[in-house]
């Protein structure tokens, strides 16, 4: 296991990279002053391939629950965590709705220790959702980053429609915590008109806030230089917006930046 820790933020974060059968698995934990939160990958790698996510680049297969509780269970006695409450944040490498058995276990692995669990999804293998409705205490992170679908599924390759993934989360995760997610990417998202478009699937949906976060560059990206300017007009059209900075970019720790390598 090798361990970086970021000293220059008042919270800060550490990456952690565990050999799991000879493959570097990343995870972080992510220091703030309410609580603590360890991100954990669910597998070597993923199988979406997200054209700005670095997780992609190779896929090596599903990690079980057991060894995802493991990891937890490192970081949590090696930091002496305790003192505030834990958010167990399923948000590594790999897509969990394509390895809920691995959510499921490790959850039940993890009830001794904390009851407060995360995933975030980019809503390829929606249908399973409904099998992660029955964990309390669990909330969903939803990263749609643009609500063209044509353009969507260019980003997020064999991704069912938003139509799809919405109203399988009517059905499954009705009345439970989401958050929308997006980031804008330059000359791929940020399209002219890209902020009516949003406001149209919010007014739909009946969703009243969103997050916007750092794409932190990856794979020859960059972060939209109008994120700005669509943020604003969002905001001005009576969208709650919150903007998010992830910690750890500069350790590769942060959204997106979480990539699995070969030991030796």
């Amino acid at each position: 296991m090798s361990i970086k820790q970021v000293s220059r933020y008042a919270n800060p974060t550490s990456k952690y990279t565990f050999n799991v059968k000879g493959i570097g698995v990343p995870s972080a934990l992510i220091r703030r002053p309410d609580k603590d939160i360890i991100c954990v990958s669910t597998m070597s790698g993923c199988p979406v391939r997200c054209i700005f996510c670095a997780s992609g680049s190779s896929y090596f297969g599903r990690l079980s629950g057991r060894q995802v509780a493991s990891v937890v269970r490192s970081i949590y006695e090696r930091e002496t965590l305790g003192e505030k409450p834990l958010l167990v944040s399923f948000m590594g490498a790999g897509e969990p709705l394509l390895n809920c058995e691995c959510v499921l276990d490790s959850v039940k692995e993890l009830d001794d220790i904390t009851d407060r669990f995360a995933f975030s999804t980019s809503g390829v293998g929606i249908d399973n959702l409904p099998r992660l409705s029955a964990v309390e205490n669990l909330k969903m992170q939803m990263s749609v980053h643009c609500v063209v679908d044509t353009i969507r599924s260019a980003m997020i390759p064999n991704t069912p429609t938003l139509d799809e993934i919405m109203m399988m989360i009517q059905r499954a995760w009705y009345e439970r915590p989401i958050d929308y997610n997006f980031i804008f990417i330059q000359d791929l998202n940020d399209y002219i008109g890209a902020e009516v478009d949003i406001e149209a699937f919010c007014q739909r949906w009946g969703i009243s806030r969103i997050k916007v976060n750092r794409f932190h560059p990856e794979l020859g990206l960059i972060e939209s230089k109008k994120k700005a300017e669509i943020v604003h007009s969002l905001i001005v059209k009576g969208l709650a917006v919150e903007e998010y900075y992830t910690d750890g970019s500069d350790i590769k720790a942060a959204c997106g930046q979480m990539k699995v390598e070969r030991f030796g």
